[in-house]
């Protein structure tokens, strides 16, 4: 009748392509997070950022990508404060785990989150990243001053376009980054 028998796997088994799962971040998830960052990072400032930012329960957003039941990657977001009204968020880290890397579970991650964001009506988001890669996502160089003094590396994504136009002041990222190892 058909090319598949009782004996066939699935096409992803057979092929050996890892199937990745983006869902929120677990409190069985924290061990794994430390471990992937610091692997991603090569060193430990990040995981205490992030820990530092979980502590102080200002995290908005963190999700995971699992390949089965393994954490590969994770991508953490909290608020931006800038001049005047709006909703702003700051990504940072996204981290996967080296084995994975150029896999495409840095993209998953990036595109769930911003389908996230832009279901929760945020304005506009901030990263300090590879302007290469953060292009694909519709980042740009912004014009908006970081506490960092940061070049092309500080770019932002306007959800609502126009959010951004005009002096905004200088993006500030929670104070867990202030005080943090990075």
């Amino acid at each position: 009748m058909g090319y598949l028998s009782e004996n066939t796997f699935s096409l992803a088994e057979e092929l050996k392509i890892s199937v990745y799962k983006v869902c929120p971040e677990s409190p069985g998830d924290i061990p794994a997070i430390e471990v992937l960052v610091t692997a991603a990072f090569g060193g430990p400032a990040e995981s205490k950022l992030i820990a530092l930012i979980r502590q102080r329960k200002e995290s908005l957003t963190s999700l995971v990508a699992n390949d089965g039941d393994i954490v590969v990657g994770h991508v953490l977001m909290s608020s931006i404060t800038l001049d005047g009204p709006g909703k702003f968020g700051g990504i940072a880290p996204l981290a996967v785990a080296p084995a994975h890397q150029k896999s495409g579970v840095g993209s998953l991650l990036m595109n769930q989150l911003l389908l996230t964001t832009r279901d929760e009506g945020f304005d506009a988001l901030f990263l300090l990243g590879d302007p290469a890669y953060y292009a694909r996502f519709g980042f740009i160089p912004s014009h908006i001053n970081s506490e960092y003094g940061a070049d092309d590396a500080f770019q932002h994504l306007e959800l609502r376009p126009g959010c951004l136009a005009g002096d905004r002041g200088t993006a500030r990222y929670v104070s867990a980054f202030a005080e943090g190892d990075v």
